[in-house]
């Protein structure tokens, strides 16, 4: 595997290694208003809230859209209506797990 991809394999790790309903790679950003960001723990972090594009982020841990998801997560999808612009605020439907 790429140095590019070296991501991906720890992401694919950590999904597995905690059974993870989802997993999705976050990065430090200087401006975070512009993203979903989570509050966490740990180096592999269990997040313990997420908030799309706040004007006051609460942390500096942008979330990047890589994702891997338990088929739970589509089902919950399927049980919600689309956001206000049509699509699916993943945020938002998370809280249905």
């Amino acid at each position: 595997m790429s140095e590019d991809a070296e991501h991906l394999r720890l992401l694919r790790m950590a999904y597995d290694r905690f059974d993870a309903d989802a997993a999705f790679v976050v990065r430090e950003t200087l401006d975070a208003r512009q993203y979903g960001v989570i509050e966490g723990e740990g180096g592999v972090y269990r997040v313990s809230g997420a908030v799309e594009k706040p004007e006051k982020p609460p942390t500096n841990l942008a979330i990047t859209a890589i994702y891997s998801f338990d088929p739970v997560v589509f089902k919950a999808l399927e049980r919600t209506a689309p956001g206000k612009k049509g699509g699916y605020n993943l945020l938002t439907r998370f809280r249905n797990l």
